[in-house]
């Protein structure tokens, strides 16, 4: 379905949609009237930027499920009317996929992973180690993209869950 906030206007630019000459039509002041009105159902900015084909200006993002990433609606435009944009990647991560880590969301949505850990540590399980969800030199392990590994505020409490590693050898070095 094609949005368009009708301009009664002889044409020349890509927002006329000709003249109205039918009466039964209802014209509105602004497509953001349009929009409240006869849409209400879409996402109002979304609504008006389709409707003027101003999406490159949007600067607003959307959660494509199919593909667990966020998109810039100004790069890659939402397909679906009713799709809820957000402000920034973080919201879309956090409201968007909150079965995601912000991590695995950000890796996905193309995004650098520096300062994004939490600063905890979680067992590395292949390495047999506790490494700290960060991004950087070692005891940082990388940002942790997996939501279900358990994260420890502390060495300790992380070393403790694997009583057969020495203390001296649990922490990655």
């Amino acid at each position: 379905m094609e949005l368009s906030f009708l301009m009664t206007c002889l044409g020349g630019d890509e927002t006329c949609g000709g003249l109205v000459e039918e009466s039964w039509v209802v014209l509105h002041d602004t497509p953001e009237d349009c929009c409240a009105h006869k849409y209400s159902w879409i996402d109002q900015e979304l609504c008006a930027a389709r409707s003027t084909h101003s999406t490159p200006t949007l600067n607003k993002f959307w959660a494509d499920k199919t593909k667990s990433k966020c998109e810039d609606d100004s790069v890659v435009p939402a397909e679906d009317l009713s799709t809820a944009l957000y402000d920034s990647i973080e919201d879309c991560c956090l409201y968007g996929f909150s079965w995601l880590s912000k991590g695995a969301c950000f890796s996905a949505s193309g995004m650098d992973l520096a300062g994004l850990g939490s600063n905890k540590y979680y067992i590395d399980y292949m390495n047999q180690q506790c490494v700290q969800d960060c991004d950087g030199s070692a005891p940082c392990g990388g940002v942790l993209k997996d939501q279900w590994k358990t994260l420890f505020d502390t060495f300790d409490e992380c070393c403790a869950q694997m009583s057969w590693i020495p203390k001296s050898d649990c922490l990655k070095d």
